[in-house]
């Protein structure tokens, strides 16, 4: 929930950078597939360079998830999650309005691999919609740009050798964790992403560009990052014909 003790006492400064007010999201999940549900989700919004407002929840997916699956077991371990401790949280229909105003905080969001999160939110409401045999009446916010460090961290180093695991894009740039005993909990992980976006934004290539400039940027890293994908699943392909 919404912490107000991180709220400055003083009047907000205006923004004088898109960077001065955006969000950074992750969620948490049972896995990858099309039956994977959402069972963490955390908003964190930053101004002026520090976080000011913390949204943070576990959801019960209930008995609509095969708690037996190898997927979700694997995921539980992965997140240091239970089952237990998502009994008598929130289902994700309860939380969506609230999560949807912290999206309307800022106009710019970013994630990690934005494209997961976005697509188990996305499926999270397909279902709710589904369940319910209805459109879930919640106004979904539209920003001005979703950005993936992931994607920027492609752009400025195209290396094909690099982890692309937020842990490792971080220590690249010098950014510790620091909840490491919350490693994978979407919290800590969302704290983590706002700053490696911050700490990527004082580098030279990006330092000086508008919002615009760094939406091509961006656009110009998704095609790399699918390139380099292409390459990597080419290069398998052959190494299983020869073996």
């Amino acid at each position: 929930m919404i912490d107000p003790s991180e709220t400055p006492e003083s009047a907000p400064q205006a923004p004088k950078h898109w960077a001065d007010n955006f969000v950074a999201f992750d969620t948490e999940t049972t896995g990858f597939s099309n039956k994977a549900r959402v069972i963490e989700v955390a908003v964190v919004r930053f101004e002026h360079g520090k976080p000011t407002q913390t949204y943070a929840t576990l959801i019960n997916p209930g008995d609509d998830l095969d708690w037996q699956s190898s997927e979700t077991i694997g995921a539980l371990k992965i997140n240091n999650l239970s089952r237990e401790q998502l009994e008598g949280q929130p289902p994700f229909e309860d939380i969506f309005a609230q999560l949807m105003l912290q999206f309307a905080a800022a106009p710019v969001w970013v994630a990690h691999n934005k494209s997961f999160d976005l697509r188990m939110l996305r499926q999270e409401r397909e279902f709710i919609t589904a369940k319910y045999q209805r459109e879930y009446s919640v106004m979904v916010p539209k920003p001005k740009a979703v950005l993936d460090t992931m994607l920027i961290d492609v752009g400025l180093d195209a290396r094909p050798t690099s982890s692309r695991k937020l842990e490792q894009v971080a220590s690249r740039w010098l950014i510790r964790n620091e909840d490491e005993q919350n490693l994978h909990r979407a919290q800590a992980d969302t704290e983590l992403c706002g700053r490696v976006l911050l700490a990527m934004l004082k580098c030279p290539e990006l330092s000086n560009l508008s919002l615009a400039q760094v939406i091509e940027f961006h656009k110009e890293a998704d095609k790399a990052w699918s390139g380099m994908r292409a390459q990597a699943y080419a290069q398998a392909k052959n190494r299983n014909r020869r073996s």
